[in-house]
């Protein structure tokens, strides 16, 4: 059904990989206990790739496993413009799907060196003002205007966001 061809690697829910017919099962020990870690440590300390969270309805899942369009649009659903938004680790996945009622969550992983290729934004490394100027003008809570970024780290009180183009989304295995 496409789950292998567009970047899943792996679904933490049995609703959604029955919806998709994976058969896949989640990932084992040695990534248990990393729960919790964030992306960057964990490139750091596994030297091989990243693996990102995504809460998604069922419906949402299963568009992503067949290649992500049509991407959905507007301040509540992509505010840094069409793409995937992940977390960095599974622990702020959950957090997050707990407010989410019948969501899932979607495991995606990139190599360490496309993740490096990428046009990126960390936001964390901005000042509050440069941070409200940027989203003002970027963001679809202001102008949304085209950013022209790949990917986007954004720090929120939930947790560290993701944002990854549709060209990035390409690039998860």
């Amino acid at each position: 059904m496409g789950y292998d061809k567009h970047s899943v690697s792996a679904i933490t829910y049995d609703s959604v990989s029955a919806l998709l017919g994976t058969g896949r099962k989640t990932r084992g020990s040695a990534d248990r206990a990393a729960f919790g870690k964030s992306v960057e440590f964990l490139a750091a300390e596994e030297g091989t790739g990243l693996t990102f969270y995504s809460v998604q309805s069922e419906a949402d899942a299963a568009r992503l496993a067949s290649g992500g369009t049509p991407w959905p649009t507007g301040l509540q659903r992509a505010n840094l413009g069409e793409g995937l938004y992940a977390w960095g680790n599974q622990a702020d996945a959950a957090a997050y799907a707990a407010n989410k009622p019948g969501s899932v969550i979607m495991q995606f992983n990139m190599s360490a060196s496309d993740y490096s290729s990428l046009n990126t934004l960390d936001m964390g490394t901005m000042s509050e003002d440069a941070a409200t100027e940027w989203m003002s003008t970027y963001s679809e809570w202001g102008a949304a205007q085209p950013h022209g970024f790949d990917h986007i780290i954004r720090p929120t009180s939930m947790g560290t966001e993701y944002y990854f183009s549709p060209n990035a989304f390409q690039l998860f295995k």
